[in-house]
């Protein structure tokens, strides 16, 4: 039967009508860029660039999907017609990113986007721990995984059109030929399975089977090891003790300090008063740094622009139990604390650069106290099961602090003194002051 050549161009154009964007489909491609550090924290940059890496690498393995960059999406962007050369039906989805830090909680936000149409397909919210990165990239990975699902297509099994070999749709006896040929490929693939397992064995990709978990009349038992703790390797004690030392050296006093003589002038509100301008510039020891980079044996060192970030794994070093829980719960953390004294060195003024905003709150009828919060740490180090890692920024904060004193209490002021104190032991230390 023939048709009109008409009919034939519109069965055509029927077939290649392109399916819904947003549904299931053989082929999704995820543009993923470096997640937005809503701060602007230069200390916490890299995670932007890890949250990114960490999901391409991770969603690359699932089938269906294909992970694009930053500099695909442009091509995109200037030439949309590159997406009539993808398979039907594809799918073509942004994956957008922005984190946020407060000390040691991370708000990671992430938001999928239909590029045809530019609308939010879901978004979702992940909360996790600074001191535990592997554990919130999991969490994250696991909820994009969640969103990209609907998009991915179906794991069905394929129908085959025969019977596969081993199986018989017959009753009757199988030749003595075929029945032979069929054991000596069952004793073939049985003896592969075995060299399998021993060869996993011997790269440690498994372990090997213990007499106690062999099956024994019907009963299997499993050592739990409850009361085991995972075994130092001796041969990493040199420079775990370098590791160790390099960490109480940037915990205790990693900051030099510079002060200069404070400013002086008359409040143009008020002529009882007199305006204090304090400048302090805070740095980096510039020996920490470089003594880390030509004698520590890091396994890992990572550098963009005045942020130098290192890392040692459990290959070369031991992670003592003692050292992983001061990291773990920030105990090291420290805020600058400066005092105005009089001749007997009593605090006239206390100023406490201190995130805390509770300890804002805080009032003295005896001594000025100006809370404040300009001073960033320069040393961040987080710990994970695997790895510490330790970022340190090249850079130098100058803050000037700026306080109001009464006129005839501005011949009180003798001495400054700062010192920095445990963010733990502050509301206490303040106490004391004040």
């Amino acid at each position: 039967m023939r048709y009109p050549i008409f009919t034939l161009v519109v069965l055509l154009f029927a077939g290649l009508e392109l399916g819904n964007p947003v549904s299931a489909a053989e082929n999704t491609y995820v543009y993923i860029l470096n997640f937005d550090n809503i701060q602007d924290e230069t200390a916490t940059e890299w995670l932007g660039i890890g949250f990114a890496d960490k999901l391409r690498e991770k969603l690359s393995a699932q089938n269906g999907l294909h992970i694009r960059s930053r500099q695909d999406l442009e091509k995109i962007m200037d030439d949309r017609q590159r997406l009539l050369s993808q398979p039907r039906g594809s799918n073509n989805v942004l994956l957008l990113g922005k984190f946020n830090r407060s000390l040691d909680k991370i708000s990671v936000s992430v938001q999928l986007i239909d590029i045809a149409t530019w609308e939010e397909l879901d978004s979702k919210k992940v909360l996790g721990k600074y001191s535990e990165i592997s554990l919130l990239m999991d969490t994250l990975y696991n909820a994009v995984s969640t969103m990209l699902k609907p998009l991915l297509p179906e794991d069905k099994p394929l129908k085959r059109p025969y019977p596969d070999m081993n199986v018989s749709t017959t009753k009757a006896p199988l030749p003595t030929v075929h029945k032979q040929s069929t054991d000596v490929a069952g004793n073939i693939d049985s003896a592969i399975e075995d060299l399998e397992i021993s060869m996993d064995i011997v790269i440690g990709a498994r372990e090997e089977a213990s007499e106690m978990d062999m099956d024994v009349e019907g009963e299997w038992t499993l050592d739990l090891n409850v009361d085991n703790e995972e075994e130092e390797n001796p041969e990493n004690d040199v420079n775990t003790d370098i590791l160790v030392g390099v960490i109480e050296t940037l915990t205790k006093n990693p900051y030099r300090v510079k002060m200069e003589k404070p400013r002086f002038e008359y409040d143009t509100e008020n002529d009882d008063n007199m305006k204090v301008i304090f400048p302090v510039t805070y740095a980096l020891k510039e020996t920490i740094l470089k003594d880390m980079l030509y004698s520590m044996p890091y396994t890992g060192l990572k550098q963009d622009g005045t942020l130098t970030i290192f890392s040692f794994n459990k290959e070369k070093f031991n992670f003592p139990q003692a050292t992983v829980d001061k990291l773990k719960y920030g105990t090291y953390r420290k805020v600058p604390v400066i005092q105005f004294v009089d001749k007997n060195s009593e605090p006239v003024v206390v100023i406490a650069d201190t995130p805390d905003y509770e300890l804002h709150s805080i009032s003295s009828d005896r001594t000025i106290f100006v809370p404040t919060h300009r001073f960033s740490p320069l040393v961040d180090i987080t710990v994970g099961g695997w790895e510490i890692h330790i970022a340190m920024e090249t850079v130098s904060i100058s803050v000037d602090y700026t306080f109001i004193i009464d006129v005839k209490d501005v011949n009180r002021l003798e001495g400054v003194k700062l010192k920095f104190i445990l963010a733990e032991e502050l509301p206490l230390y303040l106490n004391r002051l004040l």
